[in-house]
C-alpha cells in the first residue's frame, strides 16, 4: 500500500472515531475514546454505588445507550466492509497495472 493511500486510510479512521467520540473532546484535542463506553462505564459506577433499583432516569439512560451502542456497532461493521472493499480494489488495480505492464513491456525484467 501506498504513503499516501495509508495516510488517507489514517485519517478516514480519525473521522470516524471522532464521530463516535465525545464532541466535546473532539473540539478541545483530547483524546478520542466511545463515547458511548464512557457513558455506559458512569452509568455502571451510577449503579453500583447504590444498594437499590435503578431510578427512571437511569433506565431511561440505559435505553439511550443500547441504541446508541447498536448504532456504533452498525455504523463500525459498515465502515470494515468498505475498508475490506476499498483494500480489495487497490490490490485489484495494483495487479491490473501489473499485467497490464507485462503485456506492453514482455521482456522487462521488472514485471
Amino acid at each position: 500500500m501506498e504513503d499516501a493511500s495509508v495516510n488517507q486510510a489514517i485519517e478516514d479512521l480519525r473521522k470516524k472515531l471522532e464521530e463516535f467520540a465525545n464532541p466535546s473532546a473532539v473540539r478541545s484535542g483530547e483524546s478520542l475514546e466511545l463515547d458511548v463506553l464512557k457513558k455506559v462505564e458512569e452509568l455502571f459506577d451510577d449503579l453500583q454505588e447504590v444498594d437499590a433499583g435503578p431510578t427512571p432516569q437511569q433506565e431511561i439512560a440505559l435505553g439511550n445507550l443500547q441504541r446508541d451502542a447498536r448504532s456504533v456497532l452498525s455504523d463500525g461493521k459498515r465502515y470494515r466492509r468498505r475498508s475490506r472493499q476499498r483494500m480489495r480494489n487497490s490490490k485489484l488495480a495494483a495487479s491490473n497495472r501489473s499485467k497490464s505492464r507485462r503485456r506492453f513491456w514482455p521482456n522487462d525484467a521488472s514485471s
